[in-house]
């Protein structure tokens, strides 16, 4: 006899969850590389130093440029360099790693199930990105870039739902629409409110990396197409989410001046 579809299905879900496990655990083991890369040393004691007598004004370690004005952009990610060596050694840093590196395969999957993709195709991209990324996870501050990264995209996915994969501008209407074209603009205002949670990332993401000023121009050109998008089809009653979007993008840029050099370290950025 055959089996009950409710059965069927059942089983079938369990299935796909337990080949995405897999695939995330594979990730893992692709992510764990076992190379400790050069400048690990470095970051640590630099955050040590920190710890025990804050922030040095001039550089340290240094015989070339004694003196010289530093500006460190990467303090945050030293100062948890530092305590996890020292509070969970070399394993801890390693799961650490590791754990990072699977949260982010994760967020990927995550996503592609929500957009309907398919079992196969989701493993297979899955695990291409593990693969590509494993020579350049390493512990080091690139690493919340990364992770960063891909939060910020989880959560504009997240906070566009419904609004996402649908064509919203159209120059020339078809003679018969079609389901593309017909596609409404779809959103939820209470979810777009959990955009505020963008500036918290950014002022970890800003103490930690300088990767964090592609962030805020991917943030910004995010904002700015959808802006374009509901202009079109909504016109001047697109004003209240524009003004919205507007403070999204002026808040997360000005979160970007919560840092130990504030304004200078964007004056700094900016000659570098």
């Amino acid at each position: 006899s055959l089996p009950q579809p409710q059965k069927l299905f059942a089983s079938a879900a369990g299935f796909d969850r337990g080949v995405l496990t897999a695939v995330i655990l594979a990730s893992g083991v692709a992510l764990s590389l076992n190379i400790a890369d050069p400048d690990l040393w470095g970051h640590v004691q630099y955050g040590r130093d920190a710890l025990a007598s804050g922030l040095p004004l001039t550089t340290t370690y240094s015989y070339i440029a004694q003196g010289y004005p530093w500006i460190n952009h990467e303090i945050l990610a030293e100062l948890a360099l530092a305590l996890s060596y020292d509070y969970l050694g070399a394993w801890g840093l390693m799961l650490i790693k590791v754990g990072l590196g699977m949260g982010v395969i994760a967020l990927m999957i995550r996503r592609a199930r929500e957009q309907k993709v398919g079992l196969l195709a989701t493993a297979a991209v899955s695990l291409l990105v593990a693969v590509c990324l494993a020579n350049h996870w390493t512990l080091r501050p690139q690493l919340i870039s990364y992770v960063s990264f891909a939060l910020l995209l989880s959560l504009l996915g997240w906070c566009f739902e419904g609004w996402e994969g649908t064509w919203q501008v159209v120059f020339r209407r078809p003679k018969e629409p079609t389901e593309e074209t017909n596609a409404p603009l779809v959103y939820s205002i209470d979810r777009i409110k959990y955009l505020w949670l963008v500036p918290i990332l950014m002022i970890v993401w800003t103490n930690s990396h300088g990767g964090f000023l592609a962030g805020y121009c991917v943030f910004l050109a995010y904002l700015g197409l959808r802006g374009v998008e509901v202009v079109w089809r909504k016109g001047w009653a697109a004003t209240g989410l524009l003004e919205r979007f507007g403070m999204f993008a002026a808040v997360t840029g000005l979160a970007t001046l919560i840092n130990p050099y504030g304004l200078d370290f964007h004056l700094w950025l900016l000659a570098d």
